[in-house]
């Protein structure tokens, strides 16, 4: 029978966000090899919902995930699957539109078709919002043609290095601190969760929320203030949604209720591990040091999964 770390060392093995982890004896080499380790030299893993056509639910495909199902919230860079419901610290937000060989094929009110490329990684690039630029004019030029409704939709796009027929997916970002099976100092994980498309309502909404939430000063009597965005904890959820095309599965944001008191939604302190970590991966995004993980997004969370009329009301992806 094979050794366990106890055996060998004396030392137990400790349970750690679910998963059994053997604690060794490190304490003379802690460190050595990671000096100066920045977030420059990591990338951030999506957080996105399996749909229909996840290949991590295909036990055909290289992707698939053992226990995976429709619905679940998925982690792109660990491969974990993380069930229906999460805690989250969202942290920072952006805007951006992202551009991509969709999966497959996108067809457009005028019979302009955008073809997919069955699958893979098709992202292909990051284009800012301001109208000055090539993915403002394509958004322009996408509206006058198809309406006010377009720019909720895969937009139009040439890609002048590669030569592809290509589409932008208008994107808003929220980095998030997440853990699981729940959110502790042990197993918070940094992440990011994009809202595209019907998700893109969610996000407003949580915007709303947020958009109320003030505390007094402690320092200025009657004055009101915005806290930082990483001073509640709030759960990510998903729902089940349909239209003439099958059922699909979307976000949902709600902030999550303190224990003791469930008429008050729980704020962090600002000693909490969680809190400051919160803080770090901040300072780390408004330094420009965070990266997405788009190699490792197969597009669940941005790109159309199947063959669309990219004028339909109700697109889900």
């Amino acid at each position: 029978m094979a050794k366990t770390a106890e055996d060998v060392t004396g030392l137990p093995t400790v349970n750690n966000g679910g998963r059994d982890v053997q604690v060794f004896d490190w304490d003379d080499d802690a460190g050595k090899g990671l000096e100066g380790f920045s977030a420059q030299e990591q990338l951030i893993p999506f957080i996105t919902v399996l749909q229909g056509l996840s290949p991590q639910l295909n036990p055909n495909k290289p992707e698939y995930v053992e226990g995976a199902q429709m619905g679940m919230l998925f982690d792109t860079a660990t491969k974990e699957v993380l069930g229906n419901q999460l805690k989250i610290v969202p942290v920072w937000r952006d805007h951006q539109y992202t551009e991509w060989v969709p999966r497959n094929d996108v067809t457009y009110p005028d019979g302009r078709v955008i073809r997919g490329s069955s699958g893979g990684n098709g992202f292909r690039g990051i284009h800012n919002t301001l109208p000055s630029g090539p993915a403002g004019r394509a958004l322009s030029e996408a509206v006058k043609k198809y309406g006010q409704s377009a720019q909720f939709r895969p937009i139009p796009f040439k890609n002048l290095e590669t030569g592809e027929d290509t589409v932008l997916v208008d994107q808003w970002n929220l980095g998030v601190i997440y853990g699981y099976p729940d959110l502790t100092a042990e197993t918070a994980s940094r992440a990011m969760i994009a809202f595209t498309s019907t998700k893109i309502k969610a996000y407003k909404e949580f915007g709303t929320i947020l958009s109320k939430i003030r505390y007094p000063s402690t320092r200025r009597p009657g004055v009101m203030l915005e806290p930082p965005l990483w001073a509640h904890v709030w759960i990510l959820g998903v729902v089940s949604q349909s239209n003439n095309k099958g059922e699909f599965y979307n976000f949902t944001l709600r902030l999550n209720k303190g224990p003791k008191d469930p008429n008050h939604f729980a704020a962090i302190n600002t000693n909490d591990p969680v809190y400051i970590y919160a803080s770090e991966f901040y300072d780390q995004w408004a330094a420009g040091q965070i990266k997405a993980d788009y190699a490792e997004d197969t597009g669940d969370s941005t790109v159309p999964q199947s063959n669309i009329d990219a004028n339909d009301e109700n697109i889900p992806f």
